[in-house]
């Protein structure tokens, strides 16, 4: 109980009371268990419809707005009264914004994609060997060649010719309310789920596929038309 206290303390820079732990930590089991899951690649299912997203299609166009609706083959978003449905076999990625951490899909195998991501909280990287070996882990340094684990308190250095794909697992994204409220007042997530998700280890929602060594690799850089 002391060091969960010390550790509530410390994220919101105050120090609080057993019986403020106690209630919580009750909310956090409660609102937690409503995450879900984790779901697979190209899933879109569970991510929320109160998110603006930017999507870019192949042919490097892009569009913001947000998800209403999703199949195993599409993406329907609102961008301000249009509808407008994507092929998911069009699009090259889904971000929250243009920050590598950011990505919710990508439609493309990118050793540089996969290697520049920094996973945080509880998120890690899923890399899948070509002998069977699946590691998950955090990164602690990258190359064109290679890329280094946290392994058990040990970097481990993995060679790129040795990886089969590698895979973000990541935190569902907030609503446009929640990443607003984070910049104003990180007190007041203490009513959101994502929250715990986030800071006391409720498990990843979604895992997005950044490199495949079984298909064309693709690094170069995307920008919006």
């Amino acid at each position: 109980m002391k060091d969960q206290t010390a550790r509530i303390t410390k994220i919101l820079g105050f120090r609080v009371s057993k019986h403020v732990l106690l209630v919580v930590t009750a909310c956090s089991l409660t609102l937690a268990a409503a995450g879900g899951a984790q779901s697979k690649t190209g899933d879109f299912s569970k991510i929320t419809h109160e998110r603006t997203i930017t999507f870019m299609t192949r042919a490097k166009n892009c569009f913001r707005g947000h998800l209403i609706g999703s199949t195993a083959d599409s993406i329907t978003i609102q961008i301000g009264q249009k509808q407008v449905t994507l092929q998911k076999s069009d699009l090259l990625f889904a971000r929250e914004s243009f920050q590598e951490s950011d990505i919710l899909f990508s439609g493309r195998s990118s050793w540089v994609d996969a290697t520049h991501v920094w996973p945080e909280g509880h998120e890690y990287l899923s890399v899948l060997l070509k002998d069977g070996t699946e590691i998950r882990e955090k990164v602690k340094s990258s190359g064109s060649d290679f890329i280094a684990l946290n392994v058990k308190g040990h970097v481990r250095r993995i060679e790129k010719q040795q990886v089969a794909t590698i895979d973000y697992v990541r935190f569902l994204p907030g609503t446009d309310r929640q990443a607003d409220l984070a910049y104003d007042a990180e007190i007041l997530n203490l009513l959101q789920p994502d929250f715990y998700r986030e800071r006391f280890g409720h498990p990843p929602a979604i895992d997005v596929r950044l490199y495949d060594a079984s298909l064309p690799e693709d690094n170069t850089r995307l920008r919006c038309k």
